[in-house]
C-alpha cells in the first residue's frame, strides 16, 4: 500500500479530506448558536486546508480538533493556521509546532 503525500496526493484523497473538513465545519455551525454562517469558513479556506494537509489525515484531524477546541474562538484558531506562523521555514522546510496557549490564553 502506497501513501502518497505532498505533491503526489491523489484526487480521491483530496476529495476525502475536503469532505471531512466540510462535514466537521457544517456540524459545528449547525450546533453552535454563534454568528458564523452555515457555510463557514467557505470553499476557498477549505481548499487551502486540504492543500496544507498534503494528504495527511492525522494533520486534518489535529487541525480540526485545534480549530474546534472548546472555549476557543473558532475564527481566531482558524486564522492561526492561515497566519505566517504556520508557513514552513524557508531554511528547514519544517512547520513550527502548534502551541495551544497561542489562542487559549489572553
Amino acid at each position: 500500500m502506497d501513501l502518497h503525500t505532498g505533491d503526489k496526493v491523489s484526487d480521491q484523497t483530496s476529495k476525502d479530506l475536503e469532505l471531512y473538513f466540510t462535514t466537521r465545519f457544517s456540524d459545528m455551525t449547525q450546533l453552535q448558536t454563534s454568528s458564523l454562517h452555515l457555510d463557514w469558513p467557505g470553499p476557498a479556506k477549505i481548499s487551502f486546508l486540504v492543500r496544507k494537509a498534503a494528504g495527511l489525515y492525522i494533520w486534518v484531524k489535529s487541525a480540526m480538533d485545534f480549530i474546534l477546541h472548546r472555549g476557543g474562538d473558532t475564527e481566531e484558531t482558524l486564522n492561526v493556521i492561515f497566519s505566517s506562523a504556520w508557513k514552513s521555514s524557508p531554511k528547514t522546510g519544517k512547520r513550527p509546532r502548534l502551541n495551544w496557549t497561542q489562542t487559549t490564553q489572553n
